[in-house]
C-alpha cells in the first residue's frame, strides 16, 4: 500500500525537499490491548531511528538500555531506518562505550516477527511503526525525550506528530516539561515521569573554584537545530565579545555539539561533536557554560553543572521549568541579552560558586541519575495501564482550535 501511495503521489510531493509519510498509510490510529505488565527479567525492545553519532536523543536511549539490561532485562534496539547491524553496532560504541543489548535490523525484525513483553517507540515517526507491528508487543510505550511537533513549522509533519500523543500509548517522559506541554497544546493528560538524570560516574559532581581573569572563556552548546536557537546564540557571542571589548576584557569561545567541525562562526572555534573526556576538559577550561533550550531541557545542562560550571540558558524556553534563579542564569532571548547576564556575573565569582552548589545539591539530592531513572522506568511498567479516551484532536477548553 505504501509502495502504490507513493505511485500515485504527485511528482513534485515526491522530489527531495518534501517529506515521505507514507509510513503513516494503513497504520492504527489507536493501540490495542495494554494489559500486559514487565516482569522481573522481561524483554524490551527500543524503536530507534538509525543511530545517529553525537546525538544525545540516541545516546540517552543507549543509557536507559544499559541500566535496564544491568537490573536483568533482556534489550533490543530495532532501527527500522535501514542500517546494516555492523554500522548500528559501530555508532553506538562511539556514543556509549560499553553499551549493553542488542541491535537488531528493521529487515530481521520483519522476517523474524519477534515477540516483546514492552515495545517502546522513542520518536514521533516510530510510533506508527510500533502500532502497524503491535501483535509483536505486549505493553505498547513511548519514550518522550521533547515535545516533537514543536521541531516543525505548522503543517503535516507537526500534526501527525500531535496525534501521536493521542495513541494510547503509556508515555514515559524524560522531565515533567513534555507532559506538561502535551496538557497545554493538545489536551491530553496522563503519563509518567522519569526524572532527568546524569552519568555521575561520567560526570561525577565536582566543586571547583571560579576566577575570572582579563579573557572571558565560554563553552557554548550549538546544533543546526532550530530548537538550540544557532543563528540567536550566534549573534549573542557577537555582542558578548564587542562588549567585553569595550570593557578591557578578551573572549575566547569554544563552540561544540556541531556535526561538522568545518562549519565556521563569526565568534567561537568549532570543536565539533566531542568524547566525554574532551567534553569533561571543555567544562573545565571554561568560566561559563551556554545552551538554548528552546524545547525540553538539554543533558549539557547538567552535565556542565556536575562539572561545577555556571549554566547560562534562554528565559522563554524549558530550563525554568526544571531550574530556578538561584541555580542557574537566565539571558533574555534578543541579541544583547547573553551580555546582560555575563556583565552582571562577570567577576562574582563567590555567588556563582553557591548557585553551582545549590543546583548541584539538587542533582545528589533527588537522586537524579540514569540508574534512578531505569528504576522508575521499570516501575512504570509493572503497574497497571489503562489508556485514556482519545482526545480526537481537539484543544484544551478555552483554546482556539485554529492556532
Amino acid at each position: 500500500m505504501a509502495s502504490l501511495l507513493h505511485r500515485l503521489l504527485p511528482t513534485t510531493l515526491r522530489r527531495p525537499g518534501f517529506a515521505d509519510l507514507s509510513f503513516v498509510v494503513g497504520a492504527p490510529t489507536r493501540v490495542g490491548d495494554q494489559s500486559a505488565t514487565l516482569g522481573a527479567a522481561g524483554s524490551i525492545a527500543f524503536l530507534v531511528p538509525g543511530m545517529v553519532v553525537g546525538s544525545g536523543g540516541h545516546t540517552s536511549i543507549l543509557r536507559l538500555g544499559t541500566w535496564l539490561a544491568s537490573l536483568g532485562h533482556r534489550i533490543t534496539y530495532v532501527s527500522y531506518d535501514g542500517r546494516t547491524l555492523e554500522k548500528l553496532e559501530r555508532r553506538a560504541g562511539v556514543n556509549l562505550t560499553g553499551w549493553q543489548g542488542r541491535m537488531m535490523t528493521w529487515q530481521a525484525f520483519l522476517q523474524e516477527r519477534p515477540r516483546f513483553d514492552v515495545g517502546v517507540a522513542t520518536k514521533w515517526d516510530s510510533c506508527y511503526q510500533l502500532l502497524r507491528h503491535q501483535a509483536c508487543f505486549g505493553r505498547k510505550a513511548y519514550f518522550i525525550q521533547d515535545y516533537e511537533p514543536w521541531f516543525f513549522p505548522r503543517g503535516d509533519e507537526q500534526l501527525l506528530a500531535e496525534q501521536t500523543y493521542d495513541m494510547g500509548l503509556h508515555h514515559l517522559s524524560l522531565g515533567g516539561w513534555n507532559l506538561e506541554r502535551i496538557r497545554a497544546e493538545l489536551g491530553i493528560g496522563g503519563g509518567d515521569v522519569i526524572d532527568f538524570p546524569v552519568d555521575l560516574r561520567q560526570f561525577p559532581l565536582v566543586r571547583r573554584p571560579l576566577r575570572h581573569g582579563r579573557t572571558l572563556r565560554l563553552a557554548v552548546y550549538i546544533k543546526r537545530d532550530a530548537k538550540r536557537a544557532p543563528a540567536l546564540l550566534s549573534l549573542m557571542l557577537q555582542s558578548v565579545a564587542e562588549g567585553f571589548r569595550a570593557r578591557g576584557v578578551a573572549t575566547e569561545v569554544r563552540i561544540f555539539g556541531m556535526r561538522s567541525a568545518r562549519a565556521t562562526f563569526p565568534v567561537g572555534e568549532n570543536c565539533g561533536t566531542l568524547r566525554t573526556p574532551a567534553i569533561k576538559d571543555l567544562y573545565a577550561w571554561a568560566d561559563f557554560g551556554v545552551v538554548a533550550s528552546l524545547t525540553n531541557v538539554s543533558l549539557v545542562n547538567y552535565e556542565m553543572l556536575a562539572c561545577g560550571l555556571p549554566v547560562i540558558d534562554l528565559r522563554g524556553g524549558s530550563a525554568p521549568f526544571f531550574f530556578d534563579d538561584a541555580e542557574m542564569l537566565f539571558a533574555r532571548p534578543q541579541p544583547d541579552g547573553l551580555e546582560e547576564v555575563l556583565r552582571e556575573a562577570w567577576g562574582r565569582e563567590e555567588a556563582l560558586a553557591a548557585m553551582v552548589g545549590r543546583a548541584q545539591d539538587k542533582i545528589r539530592d533527588r537522586q537524579w541519575t540514569w540508574e534512578q531513572a531505569a528504576r522508575q522506568f521499570e516501575a512504570a511498567l509493572r503497574r497497571p495501564f489503562q489508556a485514556a479516551p482519545p482526545a480526537g484532536g481537539r484543544p484544551p477548553a478555552g483554546r482556539a482550535g485554529v492556532r
